[in-house]
């Protein structure tokens, strides 16, 4: 029924669902599936129409700033996503967020303060749908009165000009979360094919080209971006986003937008030390190099790769170091610095070791060195030198950015 309303090859063959035949049962239907595709549904929807509170985000009214109305729902279309794709550990600490909203009077007030203004005209016609519709996928998900939210989700999927549009989508959601599970459904485009909701995307392409100096707004357009587009950020960056302290949200957005940069400069940190963590167990690779050299090359290569290993065990040391400064409650930006400062020194010794070894590769290559075998296992470590180089460099680049994120101490 519903493939033949909105043209949506659905994929589904269960009787319940052929049943269906508009949003009201659409939404019974959901309540009595499981919390995470309820969710993620509602989550979809709610980030479908989230343009429309994006409108307001430069004005002000009597109870509220339209840009902290549309960080709440920033927020919570961020941790409904979340929800519907984290782990079982995870989803504990997102469900308990999630609550302290519904228990936060002055998020309640906020969302139907936008409802009474958009009613009398006074806001974007459909950001009080953006707004509830977001916290109906918390609620939905949360299991906190499911047909409280599944109401205000009927509400905001039908009460606009593009509804017929949404509820496509959602239903080219269902088949996806069919084939693909809660969190492949997120890498599909949010509209198919872009047909009929012209306007609600030229509300994103208005708010993503307004002037932004303090950098407010940048990971919240990345991401809007990733979501709309069908590539989502890290899930795992969005998990440490959804657990920002209630204090920081309540801020405002410039806090959150710092905080979010400390997360995200953190975040950077970790998977450059896991990439040169992976780099340096390559290094008992060098071990059985001398072996390999088939006519006993000179002892300045040795020397080398002796110094090399050293400096190695330095490297895993003073990383190990560093994992244990950056995951303090408070991490000093002069500590990192120092520690920055150790592993740049180690880099620059890896650059003089690949100009001895490349000198060692050229002075009369064929009486010293002998077979092609042994020279190109030189050239092979030389090539080992740089790439470590480089993932320390990286680390030492990202230890800085992340300082510049903490407060000074």
């Amino acid at each position: 029924m519903w493939g033949e309303l909105f043209g949506v090859n659905t994929g589904f063959e269960g009787a319940d669902l052929d049943k269906i035949e508009d949003i009201g049962q659409l939404v019974d239907w959901l309540v009595t599936q499981d919390a995470s595709f309820s969710s993620a549904i509602a989550t979809r929807n709610a980030l479908r129409i989230l343009p429309t509170a994006m409108a307001g985000v430069e004005q002000s009214f009597d109870s509220f700033e339209g840009a902290d109305l549309l960080m709440l729902c920033l927020m919570l279309d961020l941790m409904s996503a979340v929800a519907s794709t984290c782990s079982s550990i995870d989803l504990r600490d997102v469900r308990s967020a999630l609550q302290r909203f519904r228990a936060n009077s002055t998020s309640e007030k906020a969302l139907l303060d936008a409802t009474r203004i958009s009613d009398s005209g006074g806001l974007s016609p459909f950001s009080a749908h953006s707004a509830g519709s977001s916290a109906a996928s918390s609620v939905i998900f949360s299991g906190l009165g499911e047909k409280k939210g599944a109401a205000v989700f009927a509400d905001g999927s039908s009460a606009h000009a593009f509804a017929p549009q949404m509820q496509a989508a959602s239903f080219a959601d269902c088949q996806s979360i069919d084939a693909n599970g809660t969190t492949g459904v997120f890498n599909e485009r949010l509209w198919p094919d872009g047909e009929g909701v012209q306007q609600v995307l030229a509300l994103w392409h208005t708010f993503k080209a307004l002037p932004d100096p303090k950098g407010t707004w940048d990971f919240w357009r990345r991401w809007y971006r990733g979501m709309l587009e069908g590539q989502p950020l890290d899930w795992d960056l969005q998990l440490q986003v959804a657990l920002i302290g209630d204090d920081i949200w309540d801020s405002g957005p410039e806090a959150v937008a710092r905080e979010i940069a400390r997360i995200e400069a953190k975040w950077e940190l970790e998977r450059e030390v896991v990439a040169l963590k992976e780099q340096l167990a390559k290094v008992k690779q060098l071990e059985a190099l001398p072996s390999r050299l088939h006519n006993q090359p000179p002892e300045a290569i040795d020397d080398t790769i002796g110094l090399f290993q050293t400096d190695v065990a330095l490297i895993w040391d003073t990383l190990v170091e560093l994992e244990e400064e950056i995951e303090k409650p408070e991490p000093s930006p002069s500590r990192l610095k120092k520690i920055a400062e150790v592993l740049l020194g180690i880099a620059k010794k890896f650059t003089v070791y690949c100009a001895e070894l490349g000198g060692i590769t050229a002075k009369k290559a064929a009486e010293e060195i002998g077979t092609t075998g042994t020279k190109w296992a030189i050239r092979g470590t030389a090539a080992f030198f740089t790439a470590e180089n480089e993932g320390v460099q990286s680390v030492v680049k990202a230890i800085w950015e992340y300082a510049k994120t903490l407060p000074p101490g």
